[in-house]
């Protein structure tokens, strides 16, 4: 979404508007759609759109961009399930669009909450304590707190460096930390070894979240004391069973 957002801003005309819309579409989909103002796509560069590093005759012009944000999106897209496309009129603008399966939350389809059995068995109903998470990139940030809220047992506390989250550890207390590795000034590694050495911190599990998915990165992090590795793009299954594992 910030991809097409921003190209459509880049790609508008002076004085030209954007406008995001969403809405069901056939299948139990959810389309959001990025509309622009912009010059739009000529029909023969129209095959290319998701080329990597081809940016449809923009190279020479003093608007910055790789070419590779489109094909990038599709991808992802892709990997969740997902569709991406557009339409296009030259000289009016464009709208790309991405849609996905409809989210079903399965605490409102439950046919007998009132079942403590089965109740339990789900981690956002189990999982309760106070959650720090450490996150440089707002975005992420904002998706894991939209991720946590799911579980009204969870207060959530956020921090965008290592330096604020280990004061606000201190002051806070939290039940867990959920830290991603390359964060800006001390590092996410630096930061275990911070908390591991305080005893007013040691007791606290410390997550690392990162896009370092290598296995001899993962394998590194848990015996540098992490205790549990988890890679970006987010599994939210993952995620819940390492709270529940480590809040219930």
């Amino acid at each position: 979404m910030l991809h097409l957002l921003s190209n459509a801003v880049k790609y508008n005309r002076v004085g030209g508007t954007l406008t995001l819309t969403c809405c069901e579409v056939k299948g139990h989909r959810v389309r959001l759609t990025v509309l622009d103002t912009g010059e739009g796509i000529a029909p023969e560069k129209r095959p290319d759109v998701f080329e990597p590093f081809n940016r449809l005759g923009r190279e020479s012009s003093t608007t910055s961009g790789t070419g590779i944000g489109l094909n990038i999106t599709k991808q992802f897209i892709g990997a969740m399930g997902g569709k991406v496309g557009y339409e296009s009129e030259l000289g009016k603008g464009s709208s790309f669009w991405i849609e996905f399966p409809q989210y079903q939350n399965t605490l409102n389809r439950r046919s007998k909450p009132s079942e403590p059995d089965k109740i339990a068995e789900d981690p956002l109903l189990s999982v309760q304590g106070k959650v720090l998470y450490i996150e440089d990139d707002v975005s992420h940030q904002l998706l894991m707190e939209e991720m946590l809220a799911q579980c009204k047992g969870l207060t959530v506390l956020s921090a965008h460096n290592a330096e604020m989250g280990l004061a606000i550890a201190e002051d806070q207390q939290p039940d867990i930390i959920l830290m991603d590795i390359n964060l800006p000034g001390m590092s996410g590694t630096l930061a275990l070894s911070e908390v591991l050495a305080n005893k007013a911190l040691q007791h606290i599990p410390l997550v690392a979240i990162t896009a370092r998915a290598m296995d001899s990165e993962i394998k590194s992090g848990l015996e540098a004391g992490f205790k549990a590795y988890l890679t970006k793009p987010y599994d939210v299954t993952k995620l819940f069973n390492v709270l529940r594992n480590e809040l219930v």
